[in-house]
């Protein structure tokens, strides 16, 4: 099966700007914080913002005086006033497509023109622009309509910015029959077009479409209906789970769009599922792979896999021939850790799979005997290795499951910002990188195996660094829901193009050590090995910023193989060295 995502699937330039401007005000304004009307027609996306606080209301009446953010879709005039009047607070996420229509209106209505919009009657965006034209605007969405319409001599035509072009020019050229002094506007928006004329060309090349969006939205009914006009098969869907596998499984070439308000969680989950149906298709051993790894992946073992495989590599960098505790401790710690983060802060939105499989509520015990039981192994081996090297384990075993248990109280929280430790802002990338470096670092110190020097500081820089990286490129991949549950990561605080760059600034240091330190004999000669690992980080950046790495559980693989390539490159070196 062959599955072909448009990319320009997802939100819009507007709509994406107008979730940001919602979410910096909730950051920075004391609540209540409204949307005049849902900010947009996702019904998942809408649950998400009332869960921290933000409720969207139709009447100023009903809701005490806060601050009010206009969607995209924007308001009519009068509604804007009549908020100033009630005492809110108005932040305006407008699209500026869309303030574009509101001023051509605005100033064609005040010099006499007849406003006609094309567009969706009662839609909340038609409604806005049709407010600015004074009382002399009428609003139209078919052909006998234009014979309806009275005859005139100024008119203004402009038109809803999601509108079908297609559709859209013939009821057009009608108005231009009948009125040929019409001033038309083209107020579609660019980014709609691009939308449209994609999806229809995907659904020209697949067998069956599948649009996902939400039921209420109007631009994604609408490339549903485009689709279906072709004719072709099409699925509308809002979540992954009313993907009708046994249908779905008839066609051998597959096409994704999405509406301007789906979220790239949403999305990511039916691209998982449709993955998951192409690896039935697929050969018996590329079903036990795809199967075996997204196991590994949603169980954490892969993450811990990848602990074991950078510490090994981290101990012949510093000269240290390990041992089996030196290895599985820091496996289990950090098999341990992740699990015990997801069973104590439950927010993974685009992650389906792992819920599925420890995330019920039936798998909470299974969870917690697990991480227990890893906690012990863990406890019980470092014990061997010295009192020393127990109460480093111990102390950063309590530091991070005190790092995701909330510490003060629901309460109190009007005082204070955070309840938990995880809730400050980019701790967790900090956190993750001094953690595992210190583990990796500090085990050998303090049982004996090694002595403090420049190697051991060239050691944990390369740790940190390779761990602070993979934080980070995973904050990028989940910057939209982490925005939407109110995370405050280092892609958010700093932007997408300024977190790439201080990346690539980081590991440019990094990498000119390990050649340095290689070169004047501070630590082994694999050091110039584990350069690839820096390399890597690079390209996987480099494609994921072109869009070739979509995200998803291939993309978290292959950013968490880096782990499993450090330790691949350092048993090859060991391997060489002996010869």
């Amino acid at each position: 099966m062959e599955i072909k995502i448009a990319k320009t699937a997802g939100f819009c330039i507007g709509v994406q700007r107008a979730m940001n401007i919602l979410l910096d005000t909730a950051r920075l304004k004391k609540p209540p914080i409204y949307t005049y009307g849902p900010l947009i027609h996702n019904p998942q996306v809408i649950t998400m913002l009332e869960h921290r606080g933000i409720k969207a209301f139709s009447s100023p009446d009903t809701v005490p005086a806060g601050t009010v953010v206009i969607r995209a879709h924007g308001v009519p005039p009068q509604t804007r006033k009549q908020l100033r009047e009630k005492g809110f607070k108005i932040c305006d996420a407008t699209c500026p497509h869309v303030a574009q229509v509101h001023s051509i209106v605005k100033s064609h209505s005040h010099k006499g023109y007849y406003i006609i919009i094309i567009g969706d009657k009662g839609h909340a965006e038609v409604e806005g622009i049709l407010g600015f034209a004074q009382g002399q605007g009428t609003v139209i969405n078919s052909l006998p309509e234009v014979n309806s319409l009275p005859q005139m001599e100024k008119i203004c035509v402009v038109a809803q910015t999601t509108q079908n072009l297609n559709y859209l020019h013939r009821i057009i050229e009608k108005i231009k029959e009948r009125f040929p002094q019409a001033k038309i506007f083209d107020t579609v928006c660019r980014s709609t077009h691009q939308r449209q004329e994609e999806t229809l060309q995907i659904a020209k090349d697949s067998d069956a479409m599948i649009v996902v969006g939400g039921k209420n939205s109007a631009n994604t009914i609408r490339l549903a209906n485009m689709i279906a006009a072709l004719p072709k098969p099409v699925f509308h869907i809002e979540t992954p789970q009313e993907l009708q596998i046994e249908e779905l499984e008839k066609f051998d070439h597959l096409g994704v769009t999405a509406g301007a308000s789906t979220p790239n969680w949403i999305i990511n989950g039916v691209v998982e599922k449709l993955n998951s149906i192409k690896q039935r298709k697929a050969n018996f051993l590329m079903r036990y792979l795809f199967k075996s790894l997204r196991f590994l992946d949603r169980s954490d073992l892969f993450i811990a896999f990848g602990a074991f495989s950078i510490c090994y590599a981290a101990a012949l960098l510093e000269g240290i021939h390990p041992s089996f505790s030196l290895l599985f401790i820091p496996a289990l710690y950090v098999f341990a850790m992740y699990l015990s983060n997801h069973l104590l802060y439950k927010h993974d939105l685009g992650d389906q799979d792992r819920i599925k499989l420890f995330g019920l509520p039936r798998y909470t015990a299974l969870r917690l005997i697990l991480t227990m039981i890893s906690l012990f192994l863990a406890l019980s081996l470092s014990i061997r290795l010295g009192v020393y090297t127990f109460l480093l384990l111990l102390i950063a075993s309590i530091a991070g499951i005190v790092y995701s248990i909330p510490l003060i109280p629901h309460q109190w929280q009007v005082y204070t910002q955070f309840r938990r430790l995880k809730d400050i802002p980019a701790s967790k990338d900090i956190f993750l990188a001094g953690a595992w470096a210190s583990i990796a670092v500090g085990i050998p110190l303090l049982c004996g195996l090694d002595s403090p020097g420049l190697h051991t500081v060239i050691c944990f820089i390369f740790i940190a660094t390779i761990v602070f990286i993979r934080s980070v490129l995973q904050d990028i991949q989940d910057i939209q829901e982490d925005r939407i549950v109110g995370r405050e990561t280092l892609p958010i605080i700093f932007g997408q193009k300024r977190i790439k760059l201080l990346l690539f600034a980081i590991s440019c240091p990094a990498l000119i050590l390990l050649f340095l330190a290689g070169y004047l004999g501070w630590t082994t000669s694999l050091s110039y090995y584990l350069s690839l690992c820096i390399f890597f980080t690079w390209i996987f950046m480099l494609l994921f910023h072109n869009k070739i790495l979509s995200n998803g559980i291939s993309s978290k693989l292959i950013i968490d193989s880096n782990f499993i390539l450090s330790g691949l490159v350092a048993l090859l070196w060991q391997i060489l060295s002996r010869r």
